[in-house]
């Protein structure tokens, strides 16, 4: 690419133009100084957030947060026996998997057949995981649970880090490596289920949900109606809160309110002083590209 030759305007029989397809008596890098700097442009393609807007897509990480947690004290309240296995599934996996199919079926208008194969699909995916439930179960019987429970904390702080939060095409994010680090944590705390493989076929299933289904489903609702975010936020948090206050956990709750207050309005404020900042230069200087 030709280096482009920035000269002082001087008096020639006929002024510059900005056309090559006109002979004239320049050279084709030469471009004038007084148009150059005109064609500066800046920020072209930035996107720029209101506060508000900020704090309202922030709610995405806090509802990702607030998933990991509850997930976690799910764990917790089937190991201390708080909560039956059986109401775990007929109260909380059941209406979820239902409302949330239900709510497809109705908004994309499935067919009979449709219905069917995802009904096949779903049985065959239970009855795997109902098969493979006995060796997850006996997996990790001679690694300490200090260390599962290491193991667990960084791969769900993996699952939240590399959350694909926008479907952006971002290097961080991955949807992939996010589901796998999940799982991989459903699995070392199913493996802590030393009396029955049952407990540990329902945990499989509920990482499923929560972390496979429930993501696609909040994803679809908030593409599609933005005012959902805030909603299902405040619910996620609220579920979360109160399953900390029925274990006590006052100072996890402290930090668990101080991070979410950070994340909601802390770090959008900061957001907002910095991209006054941000400025991306574009002009005469950049590649030619092709509008297609």
């Amino acid at each position: 690419m030709g280096k482009i030759d920035v000269k002082p305007s001087v008096n020639r029989q006929n002024s510059w133009t900005k056309k090559l397809y006109i002979k004239q008596s320049y050279d084709d890098n030469y471009v004038d100084e007084k148009t150059f700097l005109e064609l500066k442009r800046i920020n072209v393609n930035a996107r720029l957030y209101t506060y508000w807007e900020a704090v309202l897509y922030s709610g995405l990480i806090v509802q990702q947060l607030s998933t990991v947690i509850i997930f976690v004290l799910i764990y917790v309240y089937l190991r201390s026996d708080l909560i039956k296995i059986e109401n775990l599934v007929l109260f909380f996996v059941v209406p979820l998997v239902g409302i949330g199919y239900l709510s497809k079926v109705i908004v994309l208008k499935h067919k009979c057949s449709q219905i069917q194969s995802d009904l096949g699909n779903i049985i065959k995916f239970v009855l795997f995981t109902y098969g493979i439930s006995p060796i997850v179960n006996s997996l990790t019987e001679s690694i300490s649970s200090d260390t599962i429970h290491a193991l667990t904390t960084f791969m769900l702080i993996f699952n939240i880090l590399f959350y694909d939060y926008d479907s952006s095409e971002a290097t961080i994010a991955s949807k992939t490596f996010s589901f796998n680090a999940a799982l991989f944590a459903c699995v070392c705390l199913a493996s802590r289920f030393e009396k029955s493989s049952f407990h540990t076929f329902i945990l499989l299933i509920l990482a499923f949900v929560l972390f496979a289904l429930f993501p696609e489903y909040r994803r679809y609702s908030e593409e599609h109606y933005p005012h959902s975010i805030p909603i299902f936020t405040i619910t996620c948090f609220f579920i979360c809160l109160i399953m900390m206050i029925n274990l006590k956990l006052w100072l996890y709750i402290f930090y668990l309110c101080l991070v979410c207050f950070i994340i909601s309005f802390v770090c959008p404020l900061i957001l907002i002083k910095l991209q006054s900042k941000k400025k991306t230069i574009h002009g005469p200087w950049d590649e030619a590209l092709i509008q297609t």
